[in-house]
């Protein structure tokens, strides 16, 4: 099973970093955890510590997804954003808590992609110290919860 992280910028990382650990503990046996980053710019602290906690601790290889540098501009990120979610299994994305309700970040599009191409995608708003399910997507029980 591939896997898709995503979070928004801004994060509270204790809370999280441990909600993903979780997550990833209870889903079992993972073939790779699909990270993204920027082409020149380093990954945030978020995708820095999940991917340090896959490889280290739970022994999960990770993909680093990053913009192709065939596009220029934003568009490059829109695609490697569409490529990571048509790549995966399952989505789980983390909100900081105004953009779980604006929809306005590139994280929301990730969920939105996932909905599109049948993914099953797990939304999270962070709130502080605090982890809430935004929504759920599950195909195959055929059912949405928001």
């Amino acid at each position: 099973m591939k896997i898709a992280i995503v979070g928004t910028r801004g994060l509270s990382l204790s809370s999280v970093v441990d909600h993903v650990l979780g997550i990833l503990w209870k889903l079992g046996a993972s073939d790779c955890v699909l990270l993204r980053r920027g082409r020149s710019t380093p990954a945030s602290r978020f995708e820095s510590e999940v991917d340090f906690m896959c490889r280290v601790w739970l022994k999960i290889p990770v993909k680093w997804c990053e913009p192709s540098k065939d596009v220029v501009g934003r568009g490059s990120v829109y695609l490697r954003d569409v490529a990571m979610v048509r790549d995966s299994d399952v989505v789980l994305a983390f909100l900081v808590g105004s953009d779980a309700d604006e929809g306005n970040s590139g994280t929301w599009h990730v969920v939105q992609k996932a909905i599109e191409v049948d993914r099953p995608v797990y939304a999270f708003r962070v709130v502080g110290d605090t982890v809430e399910r935004v929504g759920e997507i599950d195909i195959e029980q055929k059912n949405s919860v928001h």
